[in-house]
């Protein structure tokens, strides 16, 4: 899609659910301006294996670490030493009537996924029957603000909790001012290796501008 015709990133992402989705069992959403670490399929798995201890409609959830464009094509080193980042209540802008969420850096490093109340679309991993269940809505165009306090709350009601991830499996550029025009959300989908092993995922990524 030519960036002049996008409309809003719920309107990319309920394409790319309608036309390239095809029963994938992992389904990981992140920003196109993202670098990934070394595993990430690996351990966006096996985090995910340990949040669903508490429920099996898990859905790992968080604002990525941040690196500046252009300037880096691979993680910091000493990254994984570095405690992630959780999501919580900002602010409640009254001319809009909306929740503002914000991310911020945890003291030290968990031995599991943390519980969060929100659900954040810079990265999002859980199965893909999540999407058939509580599909993105392609009636929204040019809603960009809003569109995570929706889906925290659609999920929510649908039985799905949220977790924060305690390692580092990607980060991002956060500064939105220097992205390229038509920069967009990436939706990557992965599934299970042909030969049954979940320790090696075959993956398949896609993009929308």
């Amino acid at each position: 899609m030519p960036a002049e015709q996008s409309q809003s990133p719920l309107l990319a992402r309920h394409l790319v659910k309608k036309h390239l989705y095809r029963g994938e069992h992992y389904y990981l959403i992140i920003d196109s301006h993202t670098l990934f670490t070394p595993r990430w399929d690996v351990d966006c798995i096996r985090m995910w294996t340990q949040a669903r201890s508490r429920s099996p409609k898990s859905i790992l959830t968080m604002y990525p670490g941040s690196f500046k464009l252009f300037r880096r094509r691979r993680p910091k080193r000493g990254y994984e030493n570095r405690p992630p980042g959780y999501v919580r209540f900002l602010k409640f802008v009254e001319s809009t009537g909306l929740v503002h969420t914000a991310g911020f850096a945890m003291q030290r490093i968990p031995e599991q996924p943390v519980p969060s109340l929100f659900w954040v679309a810079c990265y999002s991993f859980g199965l893909g029957s999540q999407i058939r269940e509580v599909p993105f809505d392609p009636f929204c165009p040019y809603v960009f603000v809003g569109e995570e306090i929706s889906m925290t709350a659609r999920l929510w009601t649908h039985g799905s909790i949220f977790s924060i991830p305690h390692a580092w499996s990607c980060i991002t550029c956060a500064s939105r001012g220097i992205l390229p025009f038509g920069s967009c959300s990436t939706v990557i989908l992965a599934s299970t290796g042909s030969g049954g092993s979940r320790s090696r995922p075959d993956t398949a990524a896609f993009a929308l501008c």
